[in-house]
């Protein structure tokens, strides 16, 4: 939503485990703090959508529609999505070491597989974060089934999932990272890292929505 209206910003990393307590210092507060987060003069904004709606009263480009309800429907669709597709993900990152250790940070990274320790501690931190519970994954996966079936009932034979570029269609582009990865060039990933952000059955089921998110990136995403 930022490229999209040209706002310039200064982009920081944040490391989950290890940026906590930072961050929380930042926002004044003890509780739960998670990303993406925007300080701007006078404004402090701690929920996606929420930036997103920021950024339709700034810059150029044609608005977003953050303020329509259908918008904001879709934006709650994908935001389930996206936290199942999280907690399977994680937990098939868990079980697997490289990609532990493709996930881990600077300058951790350089430490091999001695960084292995650090990098399921990290693991863990996420999955008691965002509630992760391994009984449920089916369900999670209901949950995507039924996200991903209801923007292909949406699309139909269209480009958007409304009758214009939206926020509709930034958030339910995401909502895929977790059925299959985008490229290289927008998100980088470890080969490891790759193969278990990927569902084969999910990615297979949902080959025209991969193929429709990659069209999404290609026209509307700015390269990094």
């Amino acid at each position: 939503a930022l490229d999209h209206h040209g706002v310039q910003v200064r982009r920081e990393a944040y490391l989950p485990m290890l940026g906590e307590s930072l961050l929380r210092y930042r926002l004044k507060t003890w509780g739960q703090v998670s990303v993406p987060v925007l300080f701007a003069p006078g404004v402090t904004l701690t929920d996606s959508y929420d930036i997103a709606k920021w950024a339709d009263g700034q810059g150029s480009g044609q608005s977003l529609r953050t303020s329509e309800p259908e918008v904001q429907q879709w934006n709650a669709r994908a935001m389930s999505v996206l936290s199942a597709g999280r907690l399977r993900t994680t937990a098939r990152v868990a079980s697997d070491p490289q990609a532990l250790l493709e996930s881990c940070p600077p300058p951790l990274d350089k430490l091999g597989k001695f960084a292995l320790p650090i990098a399921k501690l990290g693991a863990r931190f996420i999955a008691h974060k965002y509630s992760f519970d391994s009984a449920t994954l089916a369900q999670h996966g209901d949950t995507m089934v039924d996200g991903l079936d209801a923007l292909t009932k949406a699309l139909g034979d269209g480009q958007y999932v409304l009758d214009d570029f939206s926020y509709a269609d930034i958030v339910m582009a995401a909502s895929l990272a977790f059925v299959e990865p985008v490229e290289d060039r927008y998100i980088r990933l470890g080969p490891s890292s790759r193969r278990q952000w990927t569902d084969p059955d999910l990615a297979e089921r949902y080959r025209a929505l991969t193929e429709w998110r990659d069209t999404i990136y290609d026209r509307h995403r700015r390269r990094r």
